[in-house]
C-alpha cells in the first residue's frame, strides 16, 4: 500500500483564506475557501464561482480530511498487519508511507 499522507495537526493551519481563479476569454472561475479545525478534522468549503458567456454559477464543495500524526499513520499501517517505510519527502514535501504485507 502507498500513502501520500494529508498535512498533520501540528503543521495544518487554521483560518488560512485561500484563492484560485482561472481566466480565460469564455471561462472565469474563481475559488475561494477559509480553512476550519473540527476536532481532528481538517474542514473546507469551497465555494466557485464559474462564469461562461450564457450564464454565472455558484457552486459550493464540502472536504474533509483527517489530522494524524506520523506515530498515528504509523500504528494505522503495524495494525493492519504491514510492515511500513515512510520516505520523508514524498511527492509533495509531505512524505509517502509504503506499506508491505509480512
Amino acid at each position: 500500500m502507498i500513502l501520500e499522507p494529508w498535512i498533520t495537526p501540528a503543521n495544518f493551519r487554521k483560518g488560512i483564506v485561500g484563492f484560485n481563479s482561472v481566466d480565460k476569454p469564455n471561462l472565469k472561475i474563481a475559488r475561494i475557501n477559509i480553512s476550519k479545525v473540527r476536532g481532528p478534522v481538517s474542514a473546507f468549503e469551497y465555494h466557485y464561482l464559474i462564469g461562461t458567456p450564457s450564464k454565472v454559477e455558484h457552486v459550493v464543495d464540502r472536504e474533509s480530511m483527517g489530522l494524524w500524526t506520523h506515530e498515528e499513520y504509523l500504528d494505522a499501517f503495524r495494525d493492519g498487519g504491514l510492515e511500513v517505510v515512510f520516505d520523508p519527502e514524498g511527492l509533495m514535501g509531505r512524505g509517502l508511507y509504503v506499506g508491505v504485507k509480512s
